[in-house]
């Protein structure tokens, strides 16, 4: 539960305010009248978050602070100062103070009182979640990991909200600009990673259901138009009317094809061309994707499906490891083969039976 105490707030803050977190029930929003009435709640109850109206001047409003924080005793609660709004408008975040003798401007920011609360309270609630996600070590290994990536992966909630937060804040120069996409693009390739870890060591509940390969060959391809272009590649499919039908679980399914299209992709030698095909026979449909990889040679083949460390920014280092473990648990084998002219081949066999 989150407390908020308003502060000598207008009518319309407090209109906004219950507006816009009346249905959460996880947060209580105390007004005080008077700032008699403020440092008296402070003095007999903890609060997260203190709202007050920045019409003082700085002066008086670190004065304000001052007593505020005094009245807290100790318990560091974020003071917002906020300019209280027109009729029929927000009030908007105009100044911020996370510790004593401290008062950060923001006011150029533009952001609501009720998104910078709604941003911070994000933040907390996955820093809460995180202590919850207690686990024994004791347990079987696929549990103890689910566990163990669950509270790595909170912390990366958090760290995502806060740099939004300075993204809307703090974008006064490329430079800043510049980092905080290389901060979102290590965090996602975190939460990719911890998902992919997952789902290699953990027991796969397969929901199989009817699902047209060719269409979702045809949507990987799509997806990656843009990569191909810039790589000046070429894809074409040559596809069997018989995989129309086969049944299987369509999310971990859509990770192989859209895995291997991209492995592919990456893979390959400019204004090369990356060539997928099936073929039916009579027990089985063999589905292949082939290119010529650039850096491919016999020892690398070898370990292409074993789990490995990567340096490259949009890969995990699972991904193809995910792949056949994925094929395995559906029934089905992939193998790969290096031809002359560096020709990598990927054939996956599939029961006719699905």
């Amino acid at each position: 539960m989150s407390n908020i105490l308003l502060a000598q707030g207008s009518k319309e803050t407090v209109r906004s305010l219950i507006n816009a977190f009346q249905k959460n029930l996880e947060i209580n929003i105390h007004v005080a009248k008077t700032k008699a009435e403020a440092l008296t709640l402070l003095q007999n109850k903890s609060f997260d978050f203190i709202l007050v109206p920045a019409n003082a001047g700085k002066k008086k409003n670190q004065e304000l602070c001052n007593q505020l924080r005094q009245a807290d005793s100790g318990r560091n609660a974020s003071i917002l100062f906020f300019a209280e709004p027109k009729v029929g408008s927000e009030p908007t975040l105009s100044a911020v103070s996370h510790e004593a003798d401290q008062i950060l401007d923001i006011s150029d920011s533009r952001l609501t009182l009720a998104d910078w609360l709604n941003l911070r309270l994000s933040a907390r609630q996955v820093q809460k979640s995180e202590s919850a996600a207690a686990f024994s070590l004791l347990g079987d290994a696929d549990e103890f990991i689910g566990a163990l990536v669950h509270t790595v992966r909170n912390p990366l909630t958090g760290i995502s909200t806060n740099v939004q937060y300075l993204q809307m804040v703090y974008s006064d120069s490329n430079a800043q600009k510049e980092i905080y996409v290389d901060v979102m693009e290590a965090v996602h390739r975190l939460d990719l990673l911890f998902r992919d870890l997952v789902d290699y060591v953990r027991p796969m509940d397969l929901q199989r259901e009817k699902v047209d390969l060719n269409e979702m060959i045809a949507a990987a391809i799509k997806n990656l138009d843009n990569q191909v272009r810039n790589r000046n590649l070429k894809i074409t499919h040559n596809l069997d009317p018989v995989l129309n039908q086969i049944e299987v679980d369509r999310s971990r399914f859509s990770r192989v094809v859209n895995g291997l299209c991209e492995f592919c992709v990456y893979e390959s030698i400019g204004k090369g061309t990356i060539e997928i095909s099936s073929d039916a026979q009579d027990n089985a449909v063999t589905l292949n994707f082939a290119a010529i990889a650039a850096n491919m040679d016999a020892a690398r083949l070898e370990t292409l499906f074993t789990p490995t460390a990567s340096l490259k920014r949009t890969a995990t280092g699972l991904g193809l490891a995910l792949v056949k473990r994925v094929l395995n648990e559906h029934g089905m084998s992939i193998r790969a083969s290096l031809e002359k002219d560096n020709r990598l081949t990927f054939v996956i066999k599939i029961p006719m039976n699905l």
